[in-house]
């Protein structure tokens, strides 16, 4: 009889690099499905059905073999279609390409399919029944290995799942450039026991998902998803050292079965019960699914039913069976005004940056010096680098594609692996989080800001848990982590500077003259090394937009495109570099003047109106620069009077100047007096500052302290700077002040 331990002494475990289930064998770091409490019997080997002929993808041929026959998969809706129901020659070339039913949906997504008729582990786990997790660890206890009793040996195997989630179940929900079969990675780890596996999946990188043809059992993950702060994180640990070889025995080399060949004399009679509970549970779930169909089967038929003639009808099939799909080259889309708007969208990443050649280049070469690239060692001992400039002039999606670059040279071995992290100042809830941040990131472990720094000051110091690796640490918005004593900024900048470090650290901020205001010590530790992004220009923004219509393929010539007129790319560009050139600001024009003229099209069409105008042009894109300017605050700011445009003027330029957001009151006053002086304006009698902030509170136009602080107050803008700035600048109104338009 087997010894039993006494209470509070742990059982010995002994970890395993693979485990076999049956015939099957799993890694550490693979990906599989796990079976739920909600989890049936599926049919296997199921065939693909078209959703238009609702015919399988494999059929009779002349001489009586099966042929099997071409069929295209949705990427957000997972329905199946032969290409010659859809009238196509070849599989398009889109990465994602949308089927009819979610071209013809208001969101884009059709709904779901039903997946009732067609069980498969794909659709089990895209309806919440069956659960995808990545394989962390795999061990056995010792003492339930060695117990007698063949069912406590059986499930003495075990292993650590870590959990990935659906879109829906992100606290963003699904949203519309999400794929059907994109996922998250979270940091939810669970126990599970071996027998829990039912088969194997692939969760691949964006790139490798497009490549991969698009299996059943294969899915995308970009980014992982921490559901403690509700945060996604772009995921960059894409190498083959996932895996760090102390979670499993090394001397675990070969296979432990999860079915143990037993010495003892009963083997074949325990194999035999096995192989009969096995078959009892698979037929009491048959019997149990047999009672769900029995009872749901009319009303799922008859909603089927009605949702399959709703379908039809919204995108046009009739009784004919069969629609016409435009082969056209990017987005599934189906006019050249729709594939123009989706390409001037934000969320739309260009394959490279235009106009920014030269910055590129700097930041490049900081970084390939840092790393080692150039051959030798890594020269990242006291290295930093500082990028400035307004915002929308692309400084973090240029430092992105830097590293994006970098990494992919990196996996083909052309330059030495790194490691890379990159902080948003905003997103911290303190400055001293950014401590915990970066020791999360570099060890996966929780630290609270002072013990956080304490690691990090040892790990940079004396090389301490260090892989060896440079670490590239991207800070963006880094004027937020000013604090009074400017400690957080110090000890970032002040890394590099060790010998064992291996760290090279990149800043990013609006306000140019940041290491002017800072410490000597840290101005020091910073350097010169700096990149300066410049507003965009009127040709400069031109370019941007044109690069991005031309990535469509719907051009006449250089300069003439299908959807959009040469003047009103001009007009939108003009406006936008006056005000602050910013990028994102001009590609939003754009789209929302092609959104109003895609209406107005649309609306001339069903007058039967002849002479219709097919393209946006300049009044369309006058129409979307007011909607972008008539916000309510911008009807206040008509009505101002002369001294509380000049008041609002001095305060964008003292915010400008300091690069803070509050300001004290008498900073600003100085700044308007000086204005009012050198343009021969009446200055303020004494006292009436206070009503001017008073007035301007009242409107909410700025946020103020107390009134009775009076020079002491702190004021800071409480409406976009950029409409603040379009207002000023607007000829008819301040038509009597046009000097504040070369102020500003």
């Amino acid at each position: 009889k087997q010894q039993k331990l006494p209470v509070g002494v742990w059982n010995k475990k002994k970890f395993y690099k693979k485990v076999k289930v049956e015939d099957e064998v799993f890694k550490v770091g693979d990906d599989v499905y796990v079976c739920t409490p909600e989890t049936v019997d599926l049919t296997e080997d199921v065939d693909h059905i078209c959703e238009l002929c609702k015919k399988t993808g494999v059929e009779e041929g002349a001489d009586g073999k099966e042929v099997e026959t071409e069929m295209l998969e949705c990427d957000y809706c997972v329905r199946s279609w032969h290409l010659r129901c859809l009238k196509l020659d070849h599989v398009p070339d889109e990465t994602f390409w949308s089927c009819p039913m979610c071209v013809a949906a208001p969101s884009g997504i059709a709904a779901p399919q039903n997946f009732h008729e067609r069980r498969t582990p794909c659709g089990e786990f895209l309806a919440g029944r069956l659960c995808l997790a990545r394989i962390e660890s795999i061990w056995a206890n010792v003492d339930e290995l060695n117990d007698r009793d063949p069912k406590v040996r059986e499930e003495a195997f075990k292993f650590i799942a870590r959990l990935y989630v659906l879109p829906e179940h992100t606290h963003t929900g699904r949203q519309r450039h999400h794929i059907r079969r994109e996922v998250f990675l979270t940091n939810i780890k669970e126990e599970e026991n071996c027998a829990a596996i039912l088969m194997g999946a692939k969760v691949l990188e964006p790139a490798a998902f497009r490549s991969s043809g698009g299996n059943d059992d294969v899915y995308m993950c970009e980014y992982s998803y921490d559901q403690n702060f509700s945060r996604f994180r772009r995921r960059t640990e894409w190498e083959d050292s996932d895996f760090s070889e102390d979670e499993c025995d090394i001397e675990a080399k070969n296979i432990l079965w999860s079915e143990t060949e037993s010495s003892d004399d009963d083997d074949d009679d325990y194999d035999h019960r096995k192989e009969k509970r096995k078959a009892e549970k698979r037929a009491q779930v048959r019997q149990t699914k047999a009672d769900i169909a029995a009872s749901k089967k009319a009303a799922a038929s008859k909603k089927g039913a009605n949702a399959s003639s709703e379908w039809k009808e919204a995108i046009g099939l009739g009784k004919s069976g069969i629609l016409a799909i435009d082969s056209a080259q990017n987005n599934g889309s189906r006019t050249a005004i729709e594939r123009a708007r989706k390409a001037l969208q934000l969320s739309s990443i260009p394959a490279k940056l235009e106009c920014r050649e030269k910055e590129r280049e700097k930041i490049m070469q900081f970084t390939k010096n840092a790393i080692g690239a150039y051959g030798g060692a890594s020269s990242c001992l006291g290295n930093s680098l500082y990028i400035s400039g307004v915002p929308g002039t692309g400084k973090t999606a240029t430092v992105r594609e830097v590293i994006r670059t970098l990494r992919q040279e990196a996996a083909n071995k052309k330059v030495p692996k790194f490691n890379h992290i990159e902080m948003n100042g905003l997103r911290l809830q303190t400055p001293q989080h950014a401590y915990s941040l970066i020791a999360e990131e570099l060890t996966g472990r929780r630290f609270s800001p002072s013990r956080a720094a304490e690691w990090l000051e040892k790990r940079f110091k004396e090389g301490k848990e260090s892989d060896g690796r440079v670490l590239v640490l991207v800070v963006d918005e880094l004027d937020v982590l000013v604090t009074q004593t400017q400690s957080v900024l110090y000890n970032i900048f002040d890394w590099p500077t060790y010998k064992a470090s291996n760290i090279a650290v990149i800043g990013i901020a609006n306000t140019m003259d940041l290491p002017e205001r800072l410490l000597p010590k840290i101005a020091s530790r910073l350097g010169s090394g700096r990149v300066t992004f410049n507003p965009y220009n009127t040709s400069e923004l031109i370019k941007i937009i044109e690069a991005r219509l031309r990535s469509t393929g719907d051009y006449i010539s250089d300069g003439k495109y299908d959807a959009i007129t040469q003047n009103a790319v001009q007009l939108a560009s003009m406006k936008v570099a006056q005000i602050s050139g910013d990028a994102r600001r001009a590609l939003e024009l754009c789209r929302r003047g092609i959104e109003i003229a895609e209406a107005r099209i649309a609306r001339e069409r069903d007058s039967g109106e002849l002479n219709c105008v097919s393209r946006c042009g300049p009044n369309d894109i006058s129409k979307a620069q007011n909607e972008m300017f008539s916000a309510t605050y911008m009807k206040m700011l008509k009505g101002l009077s002369k001294h509380e445009r000049i008041f609002l003027a001095a305060l964008l330029l003292r915010t400008r100047q300091l690069g803070y957001k509050e300001v004290y009151v008498s900073d600003v006053l100085e700044v308007h007096e000086k204005l009012c002086m050198n343009h021969s304006v009446q200055t303020l009698p004494t006292g009436f500052e206070t009503t001017i902030v008073c007035r301007l509170h009242s409107m909410r136009l700025v946020l103020a302290d107390p009134g009775y602080m009076r020079r002491l107050q702190k004021v800071s803008l409480n409406i976009p700077q950029e409409q603040a700035m379009y207002s000023l600048k607007d000829d008819m109104l301040c038509a009597d002040m046009r000097w504040i338009k070369n102020a500003l």
